[in-house]
C-alpha cells in the first residue's frame, strides 16, 4: 500500500478516499476527487490504518481511538464509487447511479429502511 496523502479533512490510500471522523460538509465542493475513487468511506477511527484493520466497526482493541464519524449530509454518487462505507450515525438520502449496484445490494442488506434513488444518467 502507497503512503497516504493526508489533509485536514481526508486520506487518500490507493483507490481509498476515507473522510475523517469530524468531516460533515456538503461533498458538492469534492464531485471531481470523489471521481477519481471507487471506494468512499466515512472513518470511525482517527487512524486510516485502524479503519482498515476493523473495516470501520468498533473494536474493543481501538477503543480510544474510535470516533463516531460525524458526516450526515445527502449524498450524491457518481458512477465511479463502487464501495461506500458509512459512519454509525448517518441517516440522509443517498442518490445512486445504476452502476453503483454493489452498494444497492449492501445498503439493503444493511438496513432496509434506506429509501433510494437511481438514476440513468451519468453525474456531472
Amino acid at each position: 500500500m502507497n503512503e497516504p496523502i493526508e489533509t485536514g479533512d481526508y486520506w487518500i490510500v490507493n483507490k481509498y478516499l476515507i473522510f475523517k471522523p469530524e468531516f460533515n460538509d456538503s461533498l458538492d465542493k469534492y464531485a471531481n476527487l470523489l471521481n477519481k475513487y471507487t471506494w468512499l468511506i466515512f472513518s470511525n477511527y482517527d487512524d486510516w490504518k485502524i479503519c482498515f484493520e476493523t473495516n470501520n466497526k468498533y473494536t474493543y482493541k481501538y477503543d480510544n481511538q474510535y470516533i463516531y464519524s460525524k458526516f450526515n449530509q445527502p449524498i450524491k454518487l457518481n458512477q465511479n464509487i463502487t464501495h461506500l462505507t458509512m459512519g454509525e450515525p448517518f441517516n440522509k438520502p443517498i442518490e445512486l447511479n445504476k452502476k453503483n449496484c454493489y452498494i444497492v445490494k449492501q445498503i439493503f442488506n444493511i438496513n432496509n429502511e434506506y429509501k433510494l434513488n437511481i438514476y440513468e444518467g451519468v453525474f456531472e
